[in-house]
């Protein structure tokens, strides 16, 4: 015997469907509606915000998050709802001492956005970073003549000061 399912039926059906997809993100995710009130609230957003929906949705974003207004999440989101654009940035939020990479996505009836906690790459590549001005300064401020060079196409890549100085070649 096949069973039909009324479209109310459906509906609910694709409804849970949905918030399954949702919940499962290893991204934070929120909704919010064209004044800016928080549809949705996944258990990422809710982990890495430490805030649960139940105090989020159905509040007004800004009011939620006041701290944020200042800083690129508000003017980006702006952007986003005003000119009907997805936009990706990154933005470090002062309150939880993190790093975001965010995605915001238009969706006709207000903004997705998704959200991951970037710190830890943003504190490697700091560190690389700084790494790297280390041996640069190195090389820059050795007193003895070094060089960079090409095996392969015959030429110089780079060379200090001291070698500079010392063969008198620019």
């Amino acid at each position: 015997m096949i069973k039909m399912l009324s479209h109310e039926q459906k509906d609910i059906d694709y409804q849970k469907r949905i918030e399954t997809i949702l919940e499962s993100f290893t991204d934070g995710f929120f909704e919010v509606d064209s004044h800016w009130t928080v549809c949705y609230w996944n258990r990422t957003a809710e982990e890495l915000l430490e805030k649960p929906r139940a105090e989020v949705i159905g509040r007004n974003l800004w009011e939620a998050y006041p701290e944020a207004v200042g800083l690129r999440f508000y003017t980006e989101y702006h952007r986003a709802m005003t000119e009907q654009v997805s936009i990706r940035f990154e933005e470090f939020f002062y309150p939880k001492q993190m790093w975001f990479e965010v995605s915001v996505f238009p969706n006709g009836q207000g903004l997705s956005i998704y959200f991951k906690d970037i710190t830890e790459r943003k504190a490697t590549t700091a560190q690389l970073e700084l790494e790297r001005r280390k041996y640069r300064d190195l090389f820059e401020q050795n007193p003895l003549p070094l060089w960079v060079y090409d095996t392969n196409q015959l030429k110089f890549l780079d060379v200090n000061q001291a070698a500079i100085e010392h063969y008198g070649y620019s």
